[in-house]
């Protein structure tokens, strides 16, 4: 279950980074800070609920599997993201040219 949810996390920081740069950037060094910033909202969202599942339900998330994930996802998320934000500017980008 929970490495279930750090992989739904990663793809949801590819689709939020992806749409952050391509609506939101001004630039590409733009564009790759908020993909990694919408994807590290990701893993925050995965922490929370995580947190909220084991409070509702003790014993049904291993929290020392969890903490490693959070940590693994700090970091992949945010490289996602990065080059998903990086990804989407260059295709608002085309709409341009």
């Amino acid at each position: 279950m929970e490495t279930i949810g750090a992989i739904v996390a990663c793809i949801a920081a590819l689709a939020a980074g992806f749409e952050g740069g391509r609506r939101w950037a001004l630039d590409q060094g733009w564009s790759v800070f908020i993909g990694a910033a919408v994807a590290e909202a990701c893993t925050a969202i995965y922490f929370i609920v995580m947190l909220a599942i084991d409070v509702a339900q003790p014993g049904l998330v291993n929290a020392h599997i969890v903490g490693q994930l959070v940590v693994m996802l700090v970091a992949v998320t945010a490289l996602l993201g990065a080059t998903a934000g990086w990804f989407g500017f260059r295709r608002s980008m085309r709409r341009f040219f």
